[in-house]
């Protein structure tokens, strides 16, 4: 991969101020220095902590994720609602391929604890039939053992869904994803209804993408990315992986559903978001995951109901 590099080299060409990765970082982050500058710790610190938890002499490459807030349309996207969204903070994944099927996690975040899986052993023998069905047995295997709050269950949600897109009829690997060794720092705001989650997802999926030269388009990507995730046990739709995927700084992103489009519309310079933190967790590790699947479930009910009593209109 020609986008492998060691650390010291990354944090060479981070630190040129004059250099083609700092002039693309300014792109992403608005062109304001000071904004950038402050982006990028979070870049050179996710760096630092790979060559601590790793190797200082590996050749890796960077991915970014990020959050994102929803002006309008909170939870519409499964029902095929459009929603309009912004991208927040970010999420730095550095990681170095392996030659072997095996994942290694490690967090900036001391609160989630060092991981690992091999893929192979992740799946069952000849392949997953239903993933809705299998997902739905794991989550419930991991909620028995206590295992179900893990994050790294995110990063297993895409790199299994890619492997179970990349399997044969007969259940072989078609190919056998690489794994790799991945440190992963954000400051996207946790439990707070802001896609922290999704962005592991995106992110992690990203990565497995570059590690094993997987061609997928974006919106191929968005559809497979909310699809992975049911892995961790949601029901919910596409906008927030869309909406990690296709934001643009100064834009809002109108981002319609069944199919997915992408309408990109100039933010007012004359306005601005404010995020205001209401100290109110939402762990989807915990109960908050069911409720939010009730409500998904809600909308099926609602719809069943008004099919039976209202033909004519449905």
């Amino acid at each position: 991969m020609d986008t492998l590099r060691s650390v010291a080299e990354w944090t060479s060409l981070l630190s040129d101020p004059a250099g083609s990765i700092r002039v693309q970082l300014d792109d992403i982050y608005g062109g304001d220095a000071a904004i950038t500058d402050k982006r990028l710790l979070l870049w050179t610190d996710a760096l630092e902590g790979y060559a601590r938890n790793y190797s200082p002499n590996a050749r890796v490459f960077m991915a970014r994720s990020t959050g994102r807030v929803n002006l309008l349309g909170m939870h519409i996207d499964h029902r095929g609602g459009a929603v309009n969204a912004l991208a927040v903070g970010d999420t730095i994944f550095v990681v170095a391929p392996r030659d072997d099927d095996l994942v290694v996690l490690r967090n900036a975040d001391p609160q989630f604890p060092a991981g690992q899986f091999r893929i192979r052993d992740e799946l069952p023998p000849g392949g997953v039939d239903d993933w809705d069905k299998w997902t739905i047995r794991q989550y419930q295997r991991r909620l028995d053992a206590g295992t179900q709050a893990d994050w790294s269950n995110y990063v297993r949600a895409g790199v299994l869904y890619l492997q179970h897109l990349n399997t044969a009829p007969n259940g072989r690997f078609r190919p056998a994803l690489r794994g790799m060794d991945v440190f992963v720092n954000g400051n996207v705001p946790l439990r707070s209804g802001l896609s922290s989650s999704s962005s592991i997802v995106v992110g992690g999926m990203e990565a497995c993408i570059h590690v094993n030269g997987i061609k997928m388009s974006d919106k191929e990507l968005v559809d497979a990315a909310h699809v992975a995730e049911w892995y961790v046990g949601t029901r919910g739709g596409g906008g927030d992986h869309a909406a990690i995927k296709f934001c643009r700084h100064g834009q809002l992103a109108h981002l319609g559903a069944f199919p997915l489009t992408v309408k990109m519309i100039p933010f007012p310079e004359d306005y601005c978001v404010v995020l205001c933190d209401s100290l109110v967790e939402t762990a989807k590790t915990a109960g908050s995951r069911n409720l939010f699947n009730q409500r998904v479930a809600c909308y099926e009910l609602g719809m069943l109901i008004l099919r039976k009593s209202f033909p004519q209109y449905t």
